[in-house]
């Protein structure tokens, strides 16, 4: 059945409960109604107004929803961005029906943050490197000079500033003077690289940065920026190897900084002694070791000696063909008995014997002693 609106007149679809025109809201109330003894279902309606607002709502209400939607999105996308602080204040007044008005004392401003202004790279760098090397000096204790106390201290600085992906080397120096040699070293440290090309030192034993900048380090010394560089620990490590062990392998470094064949491990003979079976061995003095591991007396020089069957005269060593002895003479003579007997002046050998005659006498081809 058709209805109207009881404010407007105007007609009513069936199928709504208030008046799109007017935004009348209508209660529908199914009552039964007898005639003629027949139970007859009539509706009833009755209606109550509803306010500007809600008709207006009610009219419009897609399109308010979409407002709706569009601010919450924009709200959202504004606390996202910093804009918006999370505790920014957007009132909590309740709006009642059929008021357009602000209430009161809701407060209806937003208040906009300025975003901070980004950090750049090199700050970033220098903040981090900075909390680095202060913990890292808290939690650990340098105690004496030694070089290698703080080159494991640097070692593991540069771990922790690679690690951050800041660019680091270690710095092998001497920051109280200058050197030109590496052996004079007596300190390690770090360097990192804080903008391209821009370096700051880390001083791993004080817990404080080096560079000219006042403003960033605590301390400006030219020489933490001398001395040898090292990408990382290997190539230290490889570095101190070389130094404390520049000879090949089966040499030693001596005292007197030259490789000498090792004997017996990490030893080396001195002097003109020789290594025999692991052992060095040598001669007193006037003396020098043969090629038969016995000592001889030298002749000419420290290193030269004489061999069997000959002796050293005037500096020279002086022998005999096959089948002769030197004699006492220094002369060559026919062994007479032994390889090394001789028959003296006046004498022959007879039968491996050596005969003679007695002063006045002379011995004969007959082997005969005559009279002169």
């Amino acid at each position: 059945m058709a209805k109207y609106c009881p404010e407007c007149k105007k007609m009513i679809p069936d199928s709504l409960s208030y008046c799109p025109d007017c935004g009348t809201h209508l209660d529908v109330v199914i009552k039964p109604k007898i005639e003629d003894d027949n139970v007859i279902l009539a509706a009833e309606f009755s209606y109550r107004r509803d306010s500007p607002v809600t008709s207006l709502l009610k009219k419009y209400g897609l399109i308010v929803a979409g407002v709706v939607i569009i601010c919450a999105v924009v709200m959202i996308s504004l606390f996202l961005s910093g804009i918006i602080s999370p505790g920014t204040s957007l009132g909590t007044g309740v709006q009642e029906p059929g008021s357009l008005e602000t209430p009161q004392g809701v407060n209806t401003t937003v208040t906009l943050i300025p975003a901070a202004p980004a950090e750049s790279a090199k700050d970033r760098n220098i903040r981090v490197i900075k909390g680095i090397v202060e913990q890292y000096h808290k939690d650990h204790t340098y105690i004496g000079n030694d070089i290698f106390d703080c080159e494991k201290m640097a070692m593991d600085v540069w771990d922790m500033v690679e690690t951050q992906g800041i660019t680091a080397r270690i710095q092998v120096g001497n920051v109280e003077k200058n050197v030109s040699k590496i052996e004079d070293a007596n300190h390690a440290w770090v360097l990192a690289e804080v903008a391209p090309g821009q370096w700051v030192g880390m001083e791993t034993t004080g817990g404080y940065l080096v560079c000219p900048v006042n403003a960033v380090c605590s301390v400006n010394n030219p020489r933490y920026f001398t001395g040898w560089s090292f990408s990382n620990p290997k190539e230290l490590n490889a570095a101190y190897e070389q130094l404390n062990h520049p000879c090949q392998s089966g040499y030693v470094l001596g005292s007197d900084k030259v490789c000498h064949v090792a004997c017996g491990g990490s030893t080396y003979c001195l002097g003109d002694s020789v290594c025999v079976n692991g052992e060095c061995r040598g001669c007193l003095s006037g003396y020098v070791l043969g090629d038969d591991l016995k000592c001889h007396a030298t002749c000419g020089n420290t290193k030269s000696y004489c061999k069997a069957g000959t002796v050293c005269v005037n500096g020279e060593c002086r022998g005999c063909d096959p089948g002769y002895v030197l004699g006492m003479d220094y002369e060559c003579h026919q062994p007479c008995g032994t390889t090394t007997s001789y028959c003296t002046d006046g004498t022959v050998c007879v039968n491996g014997q050596c005969r003679g005659c007695d002063d006045g006498w002379y011995l004969g081809n007959d082997l005969k002693c005559y009279k002169y």
